[in-house]
Parts: structure tokens; sequence; C-alpha cells
């Protein structure tokens, strides 16, 4: 059982982070691409709809 201290452990904690980290920024990288693909009217819309959200 590998436990906190032991390389191998430590070495799978960076990897998590990496992939949690390249993760993260495919994701930020795919919500701008939709953002960008947005009609202006329909970006309004998602705007006003989470001004909305966020005020009640």
């Amino acid at each position: 059982m590998k436990k906190h201290g032991d390389i191998a452990y430590e070495l799978g904690v960076v990897q998590c982070v990496r992939s949690v980290e390249e993760a993260e920024e495919h994701t930020w990288a795919e919500i701008s691409q939709y953002l960008h693909s947005m009609s202006p009217y329909d970006f309004q819309e998602l705007i006003t709809d989470l001004l909305r959200a966020m005020s009640t």
C-alpha cells in the first residue's frame, strides 16, 4: 500500500494534479469556443438569465 511520503505516491499525486489541470484547461477552452460561437442575441440572453439567477 502506498503511503504519504512514498515516491510512487507523490508521483501519483503530481500526475493527478496535472490531469485535473489539463482537464480544467480543456474545459475552459471548450466553454470559450462555445461562447465565441454564439450569436450576440443568444449571448445577451445567456447573460440576462445568469444575472437574474444571481439576483434571486
